[in-house]
C-alpha cells in the first residue's frame, strides 16, 4: 500500500539525518516509526482497559461483600 504524508521541513531534516546515520531509506525509517508508535498506542489502550477492569472488579467485590454482610446480619 502506498501512503503519502506531508511533513515539515524540520522533520524532514531530522529524517534525512537519521537515514544517513542508519543507512536506511526514508520509507524504512517512517515505516518502523509508525509501526512502533501504533504498537505503543495499542499497548497503552490495553493497559487502560486492564486497569478499568481491575477497578470495576474491586468495586464490584466491595459491593458484593457489603451485600453479603447485610444478608448475614439479617439471617
Amino acid at each position: 500500500m502506498i501512503l503519502t504524508v506531508r511533513i515539515d521541513d524540520d522533520i524532514n531534516i531530522l529524517l534525512e539525518d537519521i537515514t544517513r546515520s542508519f543507512k536506511k531509506t526514508k520509507s524504512e525509517i517512517v515505516r518502523e516509526a509508525l509501526n512502533n508508535y501504533l504498537k505503543e498506542i495499542k499497548h497503552n489502550k490495553e493497559e487502560k482497559i486492564k486497569k478499568a477492569i481491575d477497578k470495576c472488579a474491586k468495586k464490584d467485590m466491595k459491593v458484593y461483600r457489603d451485600f453479603e454482610g447485610i444478608l448475614d446480619e439479617n439471617l
